[in-house]
Parts: C-alpha cells; sequence; structure tokens
C-alpha cells in the first residue's frame, strides 16, 4: 500500500506540473505578479510567508530561470528559517 500511495503522489505532482507548464502565457504572468505581490507584503510583515513561498514555487515550476522569482523565493526561505 505504502508503495501505490507513493506511485500515486508522484503522478500527481507530476500532472500537477504538466498543467502549470500548459498554462496560456497571459496567466503565467499573472500569476507571477500575483506570487511576487503576496511575497513582498509577506516580507514586509503584511501577509503569510508559508503563502508566499507556496506561490513562488508554484510559478517557478513554469519560469525557473525568473530571477525575480528566485530572488523573492530565496527571500522568503531565508526568513521562514529565521522564523524556526
Amino acid at each position: 500500500m505504502g508503495y501505490r500511495s507513493c506511485e500515486l503522489l508522484l503522478v500527481d505532482t507530476l500532472r500537477h506540473g504538466l498543467v502549470l507548464r500548459n498554462l496560456p502565457e497571459d496567466e503565467q504572468m499573472s500569476r507571477r505578479k500575483e506570487a511576487l505581490r503576496i511575497a513582498q507584503r509577506a516580507l514586509r510583515g503584511r501577509g503569510d510567508l508559508e503563502r508566499a513561498f507556496r506561490r513562488l514555487r508554484r510559478v517557478g515550476v513554469f519560469l525557473p530561470e525568473d530571477e525575480e522569482i528566485t530572488e523573492a523565493l530565496a527571500a522568503v526561505e531565508s526568513r521562514l528559517a529565521s522564523q524556526d
């Protein structure tokens, strides 16, 4: 059962990644802009860092080379690590 559960989780993760990569470009840019906005609010102390981390990771699936996303993700990760 454990093997089957892991298999299903892997398939679901891959499917989700494919869906994100195949979004129309305007939808990708909209999600990018929203993720950066959420991250900036969180870094200023006016938002949830966990939420910002999740949004930035999702955008990183279809924009892995985007420097702003990468920098924002690093800043959010650093802030999250310092909270622990």
